[in-house]
């Protein structure tokens, strides 16, 4: 029946009506309201935003999950490459014949003979230029007391 009044009366009708207590209490009703939409639409905001932090989150989380995934993985190989040069190598240490490496006891004997007199020969060398040296010093420092004492 309100809708069929041109717009102005109905305008005045909506007015005097929230005038009432009845309206009023409409128009407490509706701020009521208003303010649950308005706490809801804060909420859901709030929210998206949550979840897109979330989602920020668990993209970094997975991007370093995979890169900790790639360094096992090349650390795995790694020992493993390690563990099979190890294996070789023992292996091979096992099947040498060591026949080969063996040396009579006479080389080593005139190496270490040799080796020997060069030292030898060397000292004896260094000493007879220190004995030179002494023999030099005492008689420089025989004549400076000499020189010193009888002049």
């Amino acid at each position: 029946m309100v809708l069929q009044l041109p717009i102005e009366q109905r305008i005045d009708k909506s007015y005097i009506l929230l005038r009432t207590p009845q309206g009023e209490e409409i128009l407490k009703r509706l701020r009521q309201i208003q303010m649950a939409v308005n706490q809801k639409l804060k909420q859901k905001v709030e929210f998206q935003k949550f979840e897109n932090n979330q989602g920020e989150k668990i993209c970094i989380i997975t991007t370093q999950i995979a890169r900790i995934k790639a360094k096992l993985i090349k650390t795995k190989s790694t020992k493993q490459n390690q563990n099979q040069k190890f294996k070789q190598l023992l292996s091979d240490i096992e099947n040498q014949d060591f026949r080969e490496i063996m040396i009579d006891d006479k080389t080593i004997e005139e190496s270490l003979n040799s080796i020997f007199l060069e030292h030898f020969t060397k000292n004896q060398a260094l000493l007879k230029e220190q004995a030179e040296q002494i023999k030099y010093a005492k008689e420089v420092y025989e004549q400076q007391y000499r020189e010193q004492y009888h002049s």
